[in-house]
């Protein structure tokens, strides 16, 4: 039942995420100035294009449609969806900096050339990997204080097989 509704309410997310994404890319494919045209381009069907495509897809629309099932609302398939959204996710945060730095709206005319293309440094990576590594220990740490499967739980079921044998 709980995996149902969270199935649910995670369809409707996704819905209102997706509808959010058209959005942000069709109001400026309406104005389509010059700099967004590139960008835009860049993104549909440019170098950018695989991640693009990627990121809606396996972060948006496939899940949607596995959750729209009741099928795809048990615990194994949601557990496969949340993981392609959180992949999705973090494709989608790469494309929201990275083309966005190679077609800046500011001119840049005293700028050495290394400053025209992004690519992220050994820090930024760093952090990256730490904030997951933290997020990780701190789970783990909940998982061990708080246990996902209640002990009396457990130790209920124990006591009734070993009065039904």
């Amino acid at each position: 039942m709980h995996f149902d509704k969270m199935g649910r309410i995670l369809v409707m997310l996704g819905l209102l995420y997706l509808y959010f994404n058209i959005n942000e890319f069709l109001v400026p494919a309406f104005k389509m100035k010059k700099d967004e045209t590139s960008y835009l381009s860049g993104l549909f069907t440019g170098d950018y294009a695989p991640m693009f495509w990627f990121a809606i897809l396996v972060g948006m629309i496939i899940p949607i449609i596995v959750l729209l099932f009741p099928k795809g609302r048990k615990p194994f398939p949601m557990f496969v969806v949340g993981v392609m959204i959180i992949v999705g996710a973090w494709f989608k945060r790469y494309l929201i900096v990275t083309p966005t730095l190679l077609h800046p709206f500011l001119p840049m005319y005293d700028a050495p050339a290394r400053f025209h293309h992004y690519f992220p440094s050994w820090e930024e990576w760093a952090i990256t990997g730490g904030s997951l590594a933290g997020v990780l220990l701190v789970m783990t740490f909940f998982v061990r204080v708080f246990p996902i499967i209640s002990i009396y739980k457990t130790i209920t079921d124990q006591h009734d097989t070993e009065l039904s044998t």
